[in-house]
């Protein structure tokens, strides 16, 4: 039976659905191709002004009931299980040239193109499908052997990283390189260890700081730290290539921009250091200023009762002073224009050691060159922290009542949050 073509404008009562395919007979070959005149034309327009649900029809949807000729480029983007949104059905390959990587699976339920985030670069093909590298990523193709792609920075964008910046020491003196981070970079959270339960590591041998400093590193990297500054002249000096080595974010140490600052203040060329006895045993300030500049004289001293008498709070004690004095004296006697404190507890005697030494001398901060040097670090690699909340919070080993303590005359502040985390 021959049917009137629809009119333009004229009310349409037939409702879309199974019910008015054509039987192949009236188009023998085409029969794709009359249903989908046949949708134009017998398209519904309830005279209501509503919007008319759909029936499911075999050529609506993602493409799974289609014929072969419409399916041929359909396939499921994100889709991994049966009970997913209504995509079709893959079974037919993507045209040549066209890959997609399924390495990411869906949860069973989940959205149907959940898996599809970031898989949407910003050049398209036909059909829709986008072919060239995600946005902000390399083009380069990943597989075994090969690095993940990282994101591309654009020029001039803005980055902001507010997870935590992680410190370390081998107890309390590391904290005058928190405090010099958080005066230098004063939006960044950080996250404080402090081994006070195995300090001293200046007596210990380098197998020994090696292993403590990787079990540091392990639980700091658990806390979520974006980069590490390594707060302790001993690790530094033992550890430091050991830590980079298994460390997945920036690791700053405070005996190269110590050794820096040392090199560019000198006139002489003539570079004291003082430190305990592990950083000075270990040779570690030599290797770095000879490195900077070969000709310099490095006269190196250690000052083992420095330590203990910081943390007793004699920072300007008449004792203290006396013992400055008998541990300067063939530094003095060296003629040397730069003193480098190479010890992260030292900086709080420095009135003192500058009484000692005289004016000639200039005093190198360790703690002020690292901040500065962690701060180039985020800075450089897009990691600096934006302006919303940030916290310190500040972990050690045992003994938390001795941090609090001790900490507040080096931070000039009390201490809020103090966690107590045994490790080893």
């Amino acid at each position: 039976m021959d049917r009137e073509p629809a009119r333009r404008g004229a009310p349409c009562h037939r409702s879309i659905g199974p019910s008015f395919r054509s039987s192949p007979r009236h188009c023998p070959g085409r029969h794709h191709r009359c249903e989908r005149g046949r949708a134009r034309h017998d398209s519904p327009h309830p005279t209501d002004g509503g919007v008319l649900a759909l029936a499911p029809a075999a050529w609506l949807g993602a493409g799974g009931d289609r014929p072969p000729r419409d399916r041929r480029a359909v396939c499921r983007v994100g889709g991994g299980h049966r009970d997913d949104d209504a995509q079709g059905t893959t079974r037919d390959p993507l045209p040549q040239g066209i890959r997609l990587d399924q390495s990411r699976r869906q949860a069973s339920g989940g959205a149907g193109l959940a898996g599809a985030v970031d898989l949407q670069p910003p050049l398209f093909r036909r059909r829709s499908l986008r072919l060239g590298a995600p946005d902000g990523l390399s083009p380069r193709a990943e597989g075994p052997g090969r690095p993940p792609r990282r994101r591309v920075q654009r020029a001039g964008a803005a980055t902001v990283n507010p997870a935590p910046l992680g410190v370390f020491d081998s107890g309390i003196g590391g904290l005058t390189v928190a405090r010099a981070l958080f005066e230098r970079l004063p939006r960044e959270s950080v996250i404080y260890f402090g081994d006070t339960a195995r300090v001293p590591y200046g007596p210990k041998s380098p197998d020994t700081v090696r292993r403590y400093g990787g079990e540091i590193l392990t639980y700091l990297l658990q806390r979520g730290v974006k980069a590490l500054v390594v707060a302790c002249n001993t690790i530094t000096a033992q550890a430091l290539d050991y830590l980079k080595e298994r460390s997945p974010v920036p690791l700053v140490g405070v005996i190269e921009p110590g050794a820096r600052a040392a090199v560019q203040a000198t006139r002489t060329g003539k570079i004291g250091v003082i430190g305990t006895a592990g950083t000075i045993a270990s040779g570690a300030y030599e290797r770095a200023i000879t490195a900077l500049r070969p000709d310099a004289r490095v006269h190196a001293q250690p000052c083992p009762l420095f330590v203990p008498l910081v943390e007793e709070g004699w920072f300007d004690h008449p004792a203290t002073e006396l013992i400055a004095r008998q541990y300067l004296e063939p530094l003095q006697r060296a003629g040397v224009d730069v003193l480098v404190l190479g010890c992260t507890h030292y900086p709080l005697m420095k009135p003192l050691l500058a009484r000692v030494m005289g004016q000639g001398v200039t005093l190198v901060d360790s703690a002020e060159e690292t901040a500065k040097a962690a701060a180039q670090e985020l800075e450089a690699r897009g990691l600096l922290a934006g302006d919303g909340r940030h916290e310190h919070v500040f972990v050690v080993s045992d003994d938390e009542p001795h941090f609090r303590k001790v900490g507040a005359r080096f931070l000039g502040e009390k201490l809020k949050q103090v966690e107590v985390v045994p490790l080893g």
